[in-house]
């Protein structure tokens, strides 16, 4: 089973966690404290993974491809400020 949609609003989800990152990177907000923008963007992808696992289970690579399972992978491990996630 292929699930095109899911892997690819995983790969949207990583895409926007990355963007933010370069962004506070290129001005010089990314060093010293949690920057709340980037806070924003892992508690909401936190949150949408959280509805798709308790939905259908872990995005596993046989159904998002290896792209869309690493995706879900980068959001888990970005969801610092969730530690029980």
């Amino acid at each position: 089973m292929n699930d095109e949609q899911l892997r690819a609003e995983l790969l949207a989800m990583q895409s926007q966690d990355l963007r933010m990152r370069d962004e506070l990177l290129a001005t010089g907000q990314l060093d010293g404290a949690y920057s709340p923008k980037m806070e924003a963007v892992h508690r909401t992808n936190a949150s949408r993974l959280r509805e798709i696992i308790e939905a259908q289970g872990w995005p596993a690579e046989d159904v998002v491809g290896k792209d869309g399972a690493e995706a879900a992978w980068l959001i888990a491990q970005h969801a610092i400020g969730e530690p029980d996630f």
